[in-house]
């Protein structure tokens, strides 16, 4: 079972890179808090966005690269569709894991997966705004302002952090509209995840509307 976690992780990582370059200035200012982020981010509901990845290792010669669609389902579904260079699709739904590729499936319980729940909560608990989510599995730091929010999501689960040094995740406020019924609404628009190898993968999200 610790082979197939491990495994399924690396998988993971491979699938669901996780934000971008973040350097946190002493002098920064953040006048957004972090209630209010999880609060615009929980207000946006069902989303999907196109990403584009790009992975960084010592492992291989070239950045490993892939693309597809990445969907949010409230409250707790989250699939991410590969396209290229293969076809694979991940998915999430409450407390199931499934991955589909060759024609095959597998699922697994996401309590059994150890370390890498800990990984797949900081995606679908940030896109749900759930702040009791992430605090269950990390420290949170926010920087910015509503231009260009920072959130940096360090492992407190010690098999976690044994991979990961820290998750960073970027992104924008959109301003109230007669749309969104005056909401204010968070956007993701990067993610970065810095390994403890050295190897990062970059995420970049574009919102399909």
């Amino acid at each position: 079972m610790q082979k197939t976690s491990n495994s399924l992780f690396a998988l993971f990582i491979l699938l669901t890179g996780l934000f971008m370059p973040l350097q946190v200035q002493a002098e920064s200012v953040t006048p957004y808090s972090l209630d209010e982020l999880m609060q615009a981010l929980a207000d946006n509901g069902d989303s999907k966005a196109r990403f584009t990845e790009t992975r960084n290792s010592r492992l291989t010669r070239k950045p490993v690269e892939s693309s597809g669609v990445l969907e949010f389902i409230s409250p707790d579904g989250l699939v991410r569709h590969i396209s290229q260079p293969r076809e694979m699709l991940f998915e999430v739904r409450g407390d199931k894991v499934t991955i589909e590729r060759n024609g095959k499936r597998q699922t697994r319980s996401l309590y059994q997966l150890g370390a890498a729940q800990a990984f797949i909560e900081s995606l679908r608990g940030t896109l749900a705004g759930d702040q009791q989510v992430l605090e269950a599995f990390y420290k949170l730091q926010l920087n910015g302002d509503l231009q260009s929010w920072k959130l940096t999501l360090s492992p407190l689960e010690a098999e976690l952090a044994k991979k990961i040094s820290r998750i960073q995740i970027k992104g924008i406020i959109l301003k109230p509209t007669i749309e969104s019924k005056l909401q204010q609404r968070a956007r993701v628009s990067s993610i970065e995840v810095h390994e403890k190898n050295g190897s990062i993968t970059r995420t970049i999200l574009e919102e399909i509307r």
